[in-house]
């Protein structure tokens, strides 16, 4: 047996509908700083991120630094590596969280 909704109502009025948020550009990472993150997605996918937050906007507005790589858990770790971040983390299925990523010098 199917079950039926009531049809979508939009309760926004004209002046509300179809605004977006402002799109604000993004740059790339700073070398010494930010984290990279690693996990493996459930289709088996890995993917990391690394990721700053800039203390100041840049010039052309951009308010973070992002750079990301998806492929093998083999590839994904290697570009991990050699970012030249603050921090590395990979995610801990077990733990619920990310965790330090093991072969990262500190400095």
């Amino acid at each position: 047996m199917s079950q039926s909704f009531p049809p979508y109502r939009d309760y926004l009025d004209e002046a509300e509908r179809g605004t977006a948020p402002e799109v604000v550009p993004v740059g790339e990472p700073t070398p010494g700083r930010g984290t990279v993150f690693v996990q493996k997605f459930s289709d088996g996918t890995w993917h990391g991120s690394w990721q700053e937050n800039y203390e100041v906007p840049r010039e052309d507005g951009a308010v973070a630094g992002v750079a990301d790589c998806e492929g093998t858990e083999g590839e994904v770790l290697r570009w991990a590596r050699s970012r030249p971040a603050a921090r590395f983390l990979i995610f801990s299925v077990p733990d619920g969280d990310y965790v330090p990523l093991a072969g990262v010098e500190d400095d």
